[in-house]
């Protein structure tokens, strides 16, 4: 998906490789298209060639924000069961347009994603002197609802140079978004002179769009300050964990698997598995939690979870008798 000047570029480099001519053919697919346009015949390819997995990764690199509509990532979704889509989202160009105007307007109609933002609470956010929290709170939520995946992972890039961006994975099999959680966790070593990754998030569990001027105690949930991804903000990340998810365990006054909960809360954490098992070891160690085989063993360190593995709050009891 290309201009002619890009696309005659590629076709003289492809001429001019050492490679095997015929395999790049066989392998390598130019459209001079929009993505929208040229969507359908891939997704039949993909389809043809695979028909039992439907196995696909999409690496949608667009010049800004507007070249993807998100009608198509939903399509992708519906039709091939076991695709990714990794999008970039130019974050800077967005929040500059990003406002109650038609011409504004129009270009989040084109990718799809008006009708999933609160536009008459913008006006709120800027009053409040609350905009970047805008951005990220109504931009996340309508790019993970109108792309009708189930996981998402949303991370912010700052490049040495340029502007910038959202490195935005979507999925709807939570392996595949652990995965890229790993991979963003292994790759984040900040070095302030290199590009990183960094959240904008609760370092627990956040809510994506999350009402921020109507909700009381907001103030719990920082979205203003940036948390990149370093052993610091890992630590916070398992310890906010660790209260958080046996207030919610508690609450829900059920058992739930280790698979239905990582499931059910990935895409609402900074969190990658394994930080999911760390946070449980403490309330496990505190008998604040019980976690159970589904032979009916009981679990001694949540390091060795399985998704299968059944987990229950202890409840204790809360009124003492008197000695007589």
């Amino acid at each position: 998906m290309t201009t002619s000047s890009h696309l005659d570029y590629l076709k003289n480099e492809f001429n001019n490789t050492s490679l095997d001519h015929e395999k790049l053919k066989s392998h390598i697919h130019l459209y001079k298209s929009t993505f929208k346009a040229a969507a359908p015949s891939i997704i039949n390819k993909i389809k043809k060639r695979n028909p039992r997995t439907q196995r696909a990764i999409f690496i949608l690199d667009q010049y800004a924000y507007k070249d993807v509509p998100f009608e198509t990532i939903r399509h992708i979704f519906q039709t091939l069961t076991n695709s990714e889509v990794i999008l970039t989202f130019n974050y800077d160009t967005a929040q500059a347009y990003i406002s109650d105007h038609a011409n504004n307007r129009k270009a989040f109609e084109n990718i799809n994603l008006d009708k999933y933002i609160a536009w008459d609470r913008l006006a709120q956010f800027k009053e409040q002197n609350c905009w970047h929290s805008a951005i990220q709170e109504q931009l996340s939520s309508a790019i993970y609802q109108a792309s009708g995946a189930k996981h998402m992972t949303l991370f912010f890039i700052h490049p040495k140079k340029g502007q910038s961006y959202w490195l935005v994975h979507l999925s709807k099999v939570y392996k595949a978004r652990d995965v890229m959680m790993d991979l963003h966790w292994k790759h984040a070593n900040y070095d302030p002179l290199n590009q990183h990754f960094s959240h904008h998030l609760h370092t627990g569990l956040f809510a994506l769009g999350y009402k921020a001027l109507e909700t009381p105690k907001q103030n719990s949930f920082n979205f203003t300050e940036e948390k990149i991804l370093d052993q610091n903000t890992e630590q916070r990340c398992i310890d906010n964990l660790s209260v958080e998810l046996s207030r919610l365990i508690c609450d829900s006054h059920t058992t739930i698997t280790f698979g239905e909960l990582t499931d059910q809360l990935g895409s609402f954490s900074v969190a990658s598995e394994q930080h999911f098992k760390k946070a449980l070891q403490g309330p496990l160690q505190n008998k604040e939690l019980i976690i159970s085989t589904h032979e009916g063993g009981v679990r001694r360190s949540a390091a060795q979870i399985n998704y299968s593995d059944l987990i229950k709050y202890n409840q204790h009891p809360l009124i003492f008798l008197a000695e007589k």
